[in-house]
């Protein structure tokens, strides 16, 4: 499926990444807003859940998907590991904003080896003007600014552009070690 929304939503290898569940949707479909009129429109939205995408779907304007990573309903359909990290996630009582944010991670992560440079944006993030033009001058592979309230393993991050990441390369690394971390501290008692 991932390789069906890289498909559908990326443009020239280029996707913005925005994330929320229902709660936020004036903000998602306002920052969206911001971002058409710069005509920029190759977003993708990791809803908290399924009723977030659908919430959103009468319009059909918005490309959304859900990750099942660290959720305990899918259990049955997922990977032992995917299934023992859902119990283990159960078990600390991990709060469901920082089961998204790891699953922003991890999507991140995926689309990073497909190739894709991500534009990933929170939602109470403004956008006035175009951010390419700078961020694709930057002589980087990562662009970030971390939000002041770090939250479960300091993930939430307000900005954050990737682009040109070799698979297994340094950026790549970091993501591929924060997955290792993540697990790690979820099977720790």
């Amino acid at each position: 499926e991932l390789e069906r929304a890289i498909q559908l939503v990326s443009q020239n290898q280029e996707l913005v990444l925005l994330h929320g569940d229902e709660h936020r949707l004036r903000m998602l479909i306002n920052l969206i807003l911001q971002l058409n009129q710069l005509h920029i429109d190759h977003i993708l939205l990791l809803g908290f859940s399924a009723s977030t995408c659908a919430a959103l779907r009468p319009r059909g304007r918005i490309g959304c998907a859900h990750s099942t990573h660290l959720i305990a309903s899918t259990r049955e359909s997922a990977s032992d590991e995917q299934a023992s990290l859902a119990a283990a996630a159960d078990a600390w009582r991990l709060q469901h904003k920082y089961r998204a944010w790891i699953q922003k991670f991890r999507l991140m992560q995926r689309l990073l080896e497909h190739k894709i440079n991500v534009l990933a944006l929170d939602s109470d993030v403004l956008v006035h003007v175009d951010p390419y033009p700078l961020l694709r001058h930057a002589a980087a592979e990562l662009v970030t600014a971390f939000d002041t309230k770090g939250g479960f393993a300091n993930i939430n991050v307000g900005v954050m552009y990737l682009q040109n990441v070799a698979k297994k390369g340094p950026i790549h690394s970091l993501f591929v070690e924060f997955s290792r971390r993540v697990a790690e501290g979820l099977r720790t008692p």
